[in-house]
């Protein structure tokens, strides 16, 4: 958790120096980026050992399964690779209707980060049930997007 933390960290104060980041982009889409950037970054370094072991396991796994079982063993290897096509097809699915939910969540991080900024003139002025009223909209948007994929 620290490491992600210190990434996300590095990889905002690095945004925030680049002149073409720095002013033209809001900070909510930055930390947004920085945060599913890491995230894929700490799953690949987990996961970089399954890249060699998985296929030598796998056939590892085919030639004692054939040489115990027979060749009813290869029928189920076979529909094992059927699944695991199939949680490629929906994991690039998944993938699809992340990348539209992530839209909605800059939106929504950038309008709470406005606020926080914003929070002595949105008191005075008495605008906190607007901007209450149009975060609350905003993550039922993201909620709704969130829950359409599922169902």
């Amino acid at each position: 958790m620290q490491y992600r933390t210190s990434a996300v960290a590095a990889i905002y104060a690095k945004s925030l120096r680049l002149p073409s980041i720095g002013g033209s982009t809001p900070s909510g889409k930055i930390v947004n980026l920085a945060t599913n950037d890491v995230e894929r970054f700490i799953l690949s370094c987990v996961m970089i050992s399954y890249l060699f072991w998985g296929p030598a396991q796998a056939i590892a796994v085919l030639g004692i399964g054939l040489k115990i079982v027979g060749p009813a063993f290869v029928a189920g290897y076979v529909l094992l690779l059927v699944i695991v096509a199939l949680q490629f097809f929906l994991g690039k699915s998944f993938d699809f209707y992340r990348s539209k939910i992530a839209f909605i969540t800059d939106r929504r991080v950038t309008l709470i980060s406005q606020a926080i900024s914003g929070a002595r003139v949105m008191k005075m002025s008495g605008w906190e049930m607007e901007f209450n009223d149009r975060i609350v909209k905003i993550r039922d948007t993201e909620v709704t997007k969130l829950k359409g994929p599922q169902h």
